[in-house]
């Protein structure tokens, strides 16, 4: 039986901060080049980290937060080199999720590619444009452009082809 006044020791590592468990696992470089992430990795290449309240947090986000400060809600932390295992703040940069896939798509990185850049693409943007803008039925157009009634449709519906 214990004594009432011991106190409870926990055999646990003694609680770092966040700012020296991240940066140690960084190979910090040149200040243009690509600072890499060393430790645990998410599918796709992007670090991961548990934060200060065991939550894990993309390493990429913790870089910006300790250089400059939180971020406001709804944005979104990106990558200028577009190397999902950069930490290097000077290569992060703020934006919302719909600027971030902008900049994906105006760099090309969408994977796999999209319309008429797909390797397996039998229609293109000005067809598809086409499509959509015809106001006959389905069945009719999917005839007359030689593809098929359940493509026309989602085109139309906005399933396929989302970008034109």
């Amino acid at each position: 039986m214990g004594r009432s006044d011991e106190t409870v020791r926990s055999w646990s590592r003694k609680h770092r901060p966040l700012a020296e468990r991240f940066w140690e696992k960084v190979e910090v470089r040149a200040p243009h080049e690509c600072w890499q992430w060393l430790a645990s990795t998410k599918e796709g290449g992007y670090g991961k980290i548990a934060d200060d309240d065991g939550r894990i947090q993309l390493a990429h986000r913790i870089a910006y937060r300790l250089v400059f400060g939180d971020l406001s809600p709804g944005l979104v932390v990106c990558h200028r080199c577009d190397n999902p295992g950069c930490v290097n703040p000077q290569h992060l940069f703020v934006g919302t999720q719909a600027e971030n896939l902008r900049d994906m798509r105006n760099k090309r990185r969408d994977n796999p590619p999209r319309g008429s850049r797909h390797p397996k693409a039998r229609l293109d943007e000005a067809l598809v444009a086409r499509v959509r803008a015809d106001v006959r039925s389905h069945r009719r157009i999917a005839k007359d452009y030689g593809i098929g009634k359940s493509t026309v449709g989602m085109i139309k519906a906005g399933v396929t082809w989302t970008h034109v």
